[in-house]
């Protein structure tokens, strides 16, 4: 599979909203501005994500895609190796959150969230930006429930790999994985793309 460098830009999904009409994400409350082309785009949904991915002739990265192209083939702890020491210099993690009313999420993710060719140093072993904070990310895997020995998919829920910048850096390692349901948004989940070798 290949899998894109970057998480997908405000610039790539305005592109989208504008040719297909499609609504555009909750976060920008129809007062988008120019200076923000180069940061990732949060505040959509996986169906969103869905759709873009479909547009531009790929599709959202399974859960163990995403995984390998992050952590490599040894399955390090973070994309530089296992030193831990480097988290501050070479991800976007642990930045503390100062607004949580609903009206300061815009800020909080201006405030916050980098480019998303910004710190090369920090990349992944397949060179992927911003694998270890910035901002979470879709994926396409479906969560499974497992009771006992019966195992079922929930096709509601989702995996989202990754961290974001106002996550804990002391807990947070690229092998963290989470569940939300696939209608959730918030303004520290985008996503990026893959595509299959044919």
């Amino acid at each position: 599979f290949f899998i894109d460098e970057r998480p997908v830009s405000n610039r790539e999904y305005k592109e989208f909203c504008d040719l297909t009409n499609r609504p555009l994400p909750t976060l920008w409350e129809g007062r988008y501005r120019g200076e923000w082309d180069s940061l990732p785009v949060t505040g959509v949904s996986w169906f969103d994500a869905q759709e873009f991915a479909l547009w531009a002739g790929k599709r959202l990265p399974t859960l163990a895609e995403w995984e390998r192209a992050a952590r490599g083939t040894d399955g390090r702890p973070y994309p530089w190796g296992v030193n831990v020491s480097l988290v501050p210099e070479l991800a976007n993690i642990g930045r503390a959150t100062q607004h949580v009313g609903r009206d300061d999420l815009l800020r909080d993710y201006l405030e916050n969230v980098r480019p998303v060719d910004s710190l090369p140093e920090g990349r992944s072993p397949e060179g992927l930006y911003h694998v270890l904070g910035n901002v979470q990310e879709w994926t396409e895997s479906a969560f499974a429930r497992t009771s006992g020995t019966e195992r079922s998919v929930e096709p509601f829920w989702r995996f989202m790999m990754g961290g974001a910048w106002n996550d804990n850096p002391a807990t947070w390692t690229l092998g963290v994985r989470s569940t939300v349901r696939v209608d959730f948004r918030s303004h520290n989940l985008g996503f990026r793309c893959a595509k299959s070798v044919r």
